[in-house]
């Protein structure tokens, strides 16, 4: 995903689903956040982590990506979303995010 430089966004997650013991896979509607991290680990500064997101619909989500968020260009993050809390019912996605200036080519 394109995330722009000093520009507000918004990180977007569409039918996300929970797979259960049985094998059926059901639409997630439990609340669910975000944090930013680097490619060393560490989470982005500018944004307080983690953020939340909110639901639209069963399994889609979205969260706000804050100007002040500290990208920089030519490297590479990873948004990475918990819906859910209890064990058995919480899922984790990660999503990597490419940083550019907006209008660069």
């Amino acid at each position: 995903m394109i995330a722009y430089i000093d520009n507000t966004g918004l990180l977007r997650i569409s039918d996300a689903k929970i797979k259960s013991l049985d094998g059926t896979t059901t639409l997630l509607t439990e609340p669910a956040t975000f944090t930013i991290y680097d490619s060393e680990g560490s989470e982005v500064i500018g944004q307080v982590w983690p953020a939340n997101m909110t639901l639209s619909e069963p399994g889609n989500y979205a969260g706000l990506l804050e100007s002040d968020v500290e990208f920089l260009p030519n490297r590479s993050y990873t948004a990475v979303i918990t819906a859910g809390t209890a064990p058995n019912a919480r899922a984790v996605f990660n999503v990597d995010l490419y940083p550019e200036k907006r209008g660069a080519e």
